[in-house]
């Protein structure tokens, strides 16, 4: 009989490794649809596992997304400084009530 509660314990433990890598992979796989967000959501919820109870791949999809989340807020502040500092000399033909000269701004 104990030998069954062992192996029950271990299938166990084998099954929510699988499951741990599994939902680590889907959501790496979800941060290329334009939600850099979740990168870092996988990387802070799996940051703290440990090979001896989980995959070791768990760790690799985890410091991956800590980069790509990294890069991600780089490129969107890049866009919003950029922006913020062009904007008048694109957004003008596009705004309905632009003030007709640059002091006005």
């Amino acid at each position: 009989q104990p030998d069954n509660t062992i192996m029950a314990s271990e299938a166990a433990a084998v099954e929510l490794r699988d499951r741990e890598l599994r939902d680590c992979r889907m959501i790496f796989i979800a941060g290329f649809f334009g939600l850099p967000w979740l990168w870092f959501v996988n990387w802070y919820q799996y940051r703290a596992s440990s090979p001896p109870q989980s995959d070791p791949m768990v760790q690799v999809y985890a410091r991956r997304s800590l980069a790509g989340s990294m890069v991600g807020l780089v490129s969107f502040l890049s866009y919003f400084v950029m922006a913020q500092l062009t904007w008048r000399s694109w957004a003008t033909g596009m705004m309905v009530n632009a003030p007709p000269d640059e002091a006005d701004f």
